[in-house]
């Protein structure tokens, strides 16, 4: 006893610890749509019914049995007495269709028919794995957008809390920071619309499965990039024409169509039936009893109905040209679909590839764009375009993935060779558990201009540290820049720089000189084809060494400080 339920104690506590490190994966997601989405138990009944079909024709062309018993009671009252009369007779007929050409005809129409109707849920069964797909990746693209939303937020922030402790101690202007700031806000909003759309796709994949899922397997960083095989398109075209489900039952619809013609046909035709019958009399109270026996053969011929019959064969050609219509253009869709997803897979897996140069391109370019605005030679806007850019392309290597994933399993639905051992082997690429309420919470990260104090972490003190001995480090070498304004008072250099609105301007102090100046250059010659570019309306400025003993701009720095 004592052995039983400690087995079942192990047995329970193995059952907690699997459902708790458990994730629903590509297959688990299949198995719920295949007993709850609507669309494909509706397939599964229209299939059934069309089945029977057949046994209706057949049961026009079998014998058929008619039974029949009657029974009454006569009273009849006289003067000299009364007469009392029992009768009652049963019989059995047994009909048999001998010549009948539109019942026999309406067989081989339903065969058709019924091989049409299994094609189509043929098709309906591969239909629902590559629509639960299809939902799947949806709900994967948009999760991942998210996690790169979150990312490139929580850089921006880095960034804008870097470029404020910049500001505050006098290293880049207030521009850099309000352009920060609107990135990081637009980010914050994208964030929210995008964590909108998950949940979208999340309800929409709940449609086809009836399950909310909380966690699923996603891309963990890449997947096999395989080629079709074979790796010729007209071999898949061809396998595709002679296995696609959905040809298949146009096809049959079509042969059914073309039967449908000789059955309305038969309605001008005799139809001839054999019928044997027995019938038993009996009588009371003379107890009498009669049998009899008949055997009969029916000959019903109808020269004329009206026209009913040629209208209906007419009819029956019509319906015939139109299915041979539709059979022509899904033959061309299945071609058309096949050449798509053969050339969608094999472009998928070189966009894969570039998306991948890509990503570390997007790297490279970031770091070198950073290393330019420390020294100015690349301002705030070239920077956070480059992180843009980074995580954008992150997303979309991402994102190329789940969109090859999708078009080989549309190839192979094409082909009609989709199966469960097709979605179980991408089922087991996808090895990263995305739990989706973490990606769904609110972000308590807010803009840090907006808080009332700020205190720079580790991390962005060390970022600070470096841009500041980067600068010292520009004072005792060759830095140049343009000088666009100099007057004594500060507020005329502060009501200077409000009116250009130059992104790259800044004011300098220099003794008791208040300057406004234009980016950073490390030679003359640099210095002096930017100041060619300037517009005309800065008459006057001139290239001259960079000489900083204070570099600020007031009135943003109480703002900031005062907020």
């Amino acid at each position: 006893m004592f052995n039983v339920i400690r087995s079942l104690t192990i047995t329970f506590s193995i059952c907690l610890l699997i459902s708790s490190t458990y994730a629903e994966d590509l297959m688990q997601v299949y198995q719920d749509a295949l007993q709850n989405d609507q669309t494909y138990q509706q397939a599964i009944s229209t299939w059934q019914s069309a089945k029977e079909n057949l046994h209706i024709a057949r049961a026009l062309y079998l014998p058929s049995i008619q039974t029949e018993y009657n029974y009454s009671q006569k009273n009849q009252r006289t003067d000299n007495a009364d007469k009392h009369t029992d009768t009652s007779n049963a019989s059995i007929a047994l009909t048999q269709q001998i010549f009948n050409v539109a019942a026999w005809m309406g067989i081989k129409e339903s065969s058709y028919s019924v091989k049409a109707a299994t094609a189509t849920y043929f098709a309906a069964q591969q239909s629902l794995m590559e629509s639960t797909a299809s939902a799947y990746f949806d709900v994967m693209i948009a999760a991942e957008t998210v996690i790169y939303d979150k990312a490139y937020k929580r850089e921006l922030y880095n960034q804008l809390v870097t470029n404020q402790q910049k500001y505050k101690v006098g290293l880049i202007s207030s521009v850099d920071v309000y352009t920060t700031e609107a990135s990081y806000d637009a980010q914050a909003a994208q964030l929210i619309a995008d964590q909108n759309t998950l949940r979208d796709n999340i309800e929409a994949l709940a449609v086809m499965t009836n399950h909310r899922y909380k966690t699923l397997q996603g891309i963990k960083s890449s997947i096999p990039l395989l080629t079709p095989k074979p790796n010729n398109l007209d071999q898949w075209v061809k396998l595709a024409i002679k296995q696609n489900y959905t040809l298949q039952s146009q096809q049959y619809i079509t042969l059914a169509a073309k039967q449908d013609i000789r059955v309305e046909a038969g309605g001008a035709t005799p139809t001839v039936f054999g019928t044997a019958a027995a019938l038993h009399d009996w009588a009371a109270p003379d107890n009498k009893s009669k049998d009899s026996n008949t055997l009969a053969l029916t000959v019903d011929y109808y020269p004329f109905q009206g026209g009913l019959v040629y209208a209906n064969t007419r009819q029956a050609r019509y319906d015939y040209v139109t299915q041979t219509g539709a059979l022509e253009y899904q033959y061309r869709q299945t071609v058309q679909n096949t050449r798509n997803s053969f050339l969608g897979v094999n472009a998928n897996i070189s966009k894969v590839k570039a998306d991948q140069q890509g990503v570390i391109s997007a790297q490279r370019s970031l770091e070198a764009t950073q290393a330019g605005y420390q020294v100015g030679t690349q301002d705030i806007e070239d920077v956070l375009s480059s992180i843009s850019q980074l995580y954008s392309s992150k997303q979309t290597h991402v994102s190329d993935q789940y969109a090859y994933l999708g078009q080989l399993i549309e190839l192979q639905e094409s082909a009609g060779t989709l199966s469960t051992e097709s979605l179980q082997t991408i089922s087991n690429w996808l090895k990263k558990k995305i739990i989706f309420s973490e990606l769904l919470k609110i972000d308590s990260q807010s803009n840090p201009t907006s808080q009332p104090s700020f205190s720079a972490n580790k991390s962005q003190h060390s970022q600070i540290a470096k841009a500041s001995s980067t600068l010292e480090t520009a004072r005792t070498k060759n830095i140049y820049t343009i000088q666009l304004f100099a007057s004594h008072k500060e507020s005329d250099a502060q009501r200077y720089i409000s009116n250009i609105k130059q992104p790259n301007a800044f004011i300098t102090q220099t003794g008791n000189w208040y300057k406004v100046a234009y980016g950073h250059f490390n030679s003359q010659a640099l210095a002096n084809d930017a100041l060619k570019k300037l517009p005309s309306s800065y008459q006057g400025a001139w290239v001259t060494k960079l000489a900083i003993n204070k570099t600020f701009n007031n009135e943003h720095n109480n703002r900031i400080s005062n907020s």
